[in-house]
């Protein structure tokens, strides 16, 4: 009599360790995927924080080698790092860059003409400082324009203007 419930209890300890093992194997690779995830996003949070800090030096080297050789193939090395610096910063709608002197280099649209959005006054102030404000192109909606002059060490070497999405606009409206 007390072989066979010896022998029954084996058995059924034994599917009950089976059991428990295969819920927490199922749960350990639940937790492996959500950590797998993370991880993943933060490889590519940390890619493109990277991939924009190298942009942005690439962008400012080509800017003094333009100022200083006027060599147009730097305006399309900028033109093509243009979209990696604006990748991260979903709500940009539109990059600029001009010159120490104001003059218009190269942006994210095709035309560089016509690619500073406001009158002179406010764009020779935004050359010396970080300026925001607000604008109404011939779409009749407003939008918000960044601009500042980009420096290299204490150097300014030219100025970038950087059009916001119109969500931006009205998500600080709507937290204002």
């Amino acid at each position: 009599l007390i072989i066979p419930a010896v022998l029954f209890s084996e058995i059924f300890l034994h599917q009950v360790e089976k059991k428990i093992v295969e819920i927490a194997l199922k749960n350990l690779d639940a937790q492996a995927s959500i950590r797998k995830a993370r991880i993943q996003e933060m490889i590519y949070a940390n890619y493109q924080s990277i991939l924009g800090i190298t942009s942005r030096e690439i962008l400012k080297k080509s800017l003094v080698e333009f100022w200083e050789t006027g060599e147009v193939a730097q305006i399309d090395l900028m033109r093509k790092t243009l979209p990696n610096v604006k990748q991260p910063f979903f709500d940009f709608k539109e990059i600029f860059i001009f010159d120490r002197e104001g003059n218009p280099i190269t942006s994210t649209k095709e035309s560089v003409r016509d690619i500073i959005p406001v009158n002179q006054p406010i764009f020779k102030e935004g050359r010396k400082r970080l300026m925001v404000t607000f604008f109404e192109p011939k779409s009749k909606s407003v939008k918000l324009l960044l601009m500042g002059p980009i420096f290299l060490g204490d150097q300014q070497i030219g100025g970038v203007g950087i059009i916001a999405e119109d969500a931006t606009l009205a998500s600080i409206i709507n937290d204002y």
